[in-house]
């Protein structure tokens, strides 16, 4: 069946990006790229639908009434700019309105983005987690009871924005200056967790609960080996270093698979999400994070990870407008 799709991204052109944005240069560039939006379109197109475009939630909410009479469903790929709300605003807006939207809801993805709430909420529910403190502007700050190395990052922040080679520390020297700059340039609190050494696995999972499954793992590296001692920096996100390869170890795999969908079901992510972990002392599962509104460009971790499923990038993206129509009760 063919749809109109309405394409929600923030166009990096727009403006407000420019003057009215605060923190780091390089925010903008959690941003989709023109030849991935170019991408998704054809895609969308060639499975048959009309595409439009709208630029941002302020777009959204500007044509809401002819968007509701000529549009099917919302591709929602809006990743906002600042702020732990910032995904919120496209999901607000289509519940408000009764548009059906592909993804997860406003609530959902502002939990996920909450570093230490995610971290929290997991290691009560049973999963391995990275012990952790939370230090808001003007807090003191105490490690306490951690054990070095940890690692210091922006609480609400994904795609690495903040992170360095010189994120991990091995002692106090320096610590407490990091935190307060970090503070200073993206104006939110501060993750201190315990660093875990390790390689990092991260997991696609697509559908809904309870038929949701998770259907590839990767592993991330760089230069041909595999990130153990080390972290994934924002450069390496802007400059492509990162490259990801299939794990070997069945057993493994298949417990890391299992895990993941329990998180995902856990959170009650609609449609896909990515899960990440460290694989620690005897290689120990660690979860580190969820993505709740991965990067669905071609060479992201997770579209690598659902070729192992789906074969092409073309299925994955009918997949995911299936089964957010089977969800929401649409005809596809």
């Amino acid at each position: 069946m063919s749809l109109v799709i309405g394409l929600v991204h923030d166009i990096r052109e727009n403006p407000y990006f420019g003057a009215e944005c605060k923190g780091p240069h390089d925010v903008v560039s959690d941003l989709l790229k023109p030849n991935e939006v170019n991408r998704i379109v054809c895609t969308l197109k060639e499975l048959g639908h009309e595409v439009e475009i709208i630029d941002g939630p302020k777009d959204l909410l500007k044509r809401i009434d002819s968007i509701r009479e000529e549009v099917d469903l919302i591709f929602n790929k809006s990743r906002g700019i600042r702020d732990l709300e910032r995904k919120i605003f496209v999901p607000a807006i289509c519940k408000l309105y009764g548009l059906p939207f592909v993804g997860s809801s406003g609530y959902n993805m502002t939990l996920a983005l909450h570093k230490y709430h995610t971290n929290r909420f997991l290691k009560g529910l049973g999963f391995r987690v990275p012990e952790a403190h939370i230090f808001h502007p003007g807090e003191n700050i105490f490690i306490g009871d951690l054990h070095y190395p940890v690692i210091v990052k922006p609480n609400n922040e994904s795609s690495s924005l903040g992170i360095t080679e010189n994120s991990i520390f091995y002692a106090d020297k320096g610590i407490k200056e990091a935190i307060l700059k970090l503070q200073e340039d993206f104006d939110e609190p501060v993750v201190v967790e315990e660093y875990i050494s390790g390689e990092e696995w991260k997991v696609a999972v697509v559908g809904n609960r309870p038929y949701s499954e998770a259907v590839g793992v990767v592993g991330a590296m760089r230069s041909g080996s595999t990130i153990d001692n080390s972290v994934q920096t924002r450069e390496d996100i802007f400059y492509d270093r990162i490259e990801y390869y299939k794990p070997r170890d069945l057993g493994l795999m298949k417990k890391t698979l299992n895990s993941a969908k329990q998180i995902h079901d856990a959170l009650e992510c609609n449609d896909y999400s990515r899960c990440d972990f460290r694989l620690g002392r005897n290689k120990e599962l660690v979860f580190m994070e969820v993505a709740t509104h991965p990067d669905v460009s071609e060479c992201s971790s997770f579209v690598t990870a659902t070729l192992q499923r789906f074969g092409d990038y073309t299925n994955l993206i009918d997949f995911l407008l299936r089964t957010s129509c089977q969800r929401q009760g649409l005809s596809y």
